[in-house]
């Protein structure tokens, strides 16, 4: 054993367990998470992963893919009519969504 007295109490205050002096938010490793998409559509938004990791070798299954993908995020009924127009001009929350 190194050193004397607990382990808990080698430990940075802030980590300490039931200390109620904590951390900022940021200093625990927490930070604002900001979406963002890239400044293509929204369909090439989505499609941008399963392009890169080679998940979608064709068309086909880049459409299935994309329309599952924002079927499950909820989105789907919101933006199938504007699959081709900017992921930028979503709302905040829609850009979550979509990443």
């Amino acid at each position: 054993m190194h050193g004397g007295g607990r382990l808990a109490d080698r430990w940075p205050q802030h980590l300490r367990p039931n200390n109620r002096c904590r951390a900022p938010a940021r200093a625990r490793g927490h930070g604002v998470s900001e979406t963002q998409s890239f400044p293509k559509s929204i369909y090439d938004n989505v499609a941008y992963g399963p392009r890169i990791y080679g998940l979608a070798d064709d068309r086909a299954t880049c459409d299935e893919i994309v329309v599952t993908s924002l079927q499950k995020a909820g989105l789907f009924e919101e933006v199938k009519d504007r699959l081709h127009e900017p992921g930028t001009g979503l709302s905040g929350g829609q850009q979550q969504r979509e990443s």
